[in-house]
């Protein structure tokens, strides 16, 4: 079991950052983005991976410094603040989405049933209850509905655009709540849900909160951004 979590979690962080990757690749082709611009988005999510899962392997999410504070918890909240507000505010990827039709953009969301991880990790015992049954299967259906959705868009079908949006704001809610499940499980003034710093903090959960939820809020809030240029 544990082989295959690792190799799961391997492949679908690799499959993660290939869509970055290529999203950035197809806009400097098409001449939408600079060459300089969609290197340089590749170097960052490349490096930021290869530093998370080097952290990890020794332990660095695993600390505490304080009471409350933990390396995991702050590199959590400053990745995922920094990716949203950069697929937000940045005109390069809102140039960037014109080259990745719709329906690719909520495809790739379909990576999101590795948050799966937290199911397997419930059921040995690792993982309270409210963390798996909200987080984990909140990530599970956003991934096994996002093909649905996906071919939906693609053809076009009746309501499709009202069908993207839903699906994008249950996908974007569920990661917001993950942030929040996450918030309240660290130790400290605020913290309501048991402290699952160690699991949290360690392989191969660690790079699926500090990788993944952060690319993820890219995918739905480009996604987010796409829907809003389709219907203008």
């Amino acid at each position: 079991m544990d082989y295959a979590l690792w190799i799961g979690m391997g492949l679908g962080l690799l499959a993660s950052l290939g869509t970055l990757i290529y999203g950035a690749k197809t806009a400097a082709q098409q001449g939408l983005v600079t060459q300089a611009w969609a290197n340089g988005v590749s170097a960052v999510f490349t490096l930021a991976l290869v530093a998370i899962v080097a952290l990890t392997q020794v332990g660095v999410f695993e600390y505490r410094i304080g009471e409350f504070l933990s390396p995991l918890f702050a590199a959590y909240v400053s990745l995922v603040g920094a990716a949203s507000l950069w697929a937000w505010r940045s005109e390069e990827v809102g140039r960037a989405l014109r080259a990745i039709p719709l329906h690719h953009l909520i495809g790739i969301q379909s990576l999101r049933v590795l948050g799966g991880v937290l199911v397997v990790e419930y059921f040995r015992g690792h993982v309270p209850t409210y963390f798996a049954m909200t987080v984990g299967w909140g990530d599970v259906i956003a991934g096994l509905t996002a093909p649905i959705t996906a071919w939906v868009v693609m053809r076009r079908s009746n309501g499709w655009k009202t069908i993207a949006l839903v699906w994008t704001t249950y996908a974007i809610g569920d990661l917001c709540h993950s942030a929040v499940a996450a918030t309240l499980s660290a130790r400290g003034p605020t913290q309501l849900l048991p402290d699952i710093a160690t699991i949290l903090g360690s392989m191969p959960v660690s790079p699926l909160v500090t990788f993944l939820v952060p690319v993820a809020f890219v995918w739905c809030i480009a996604t987010f951004r796409s829907i809003g240029q389709q219907l203008a």
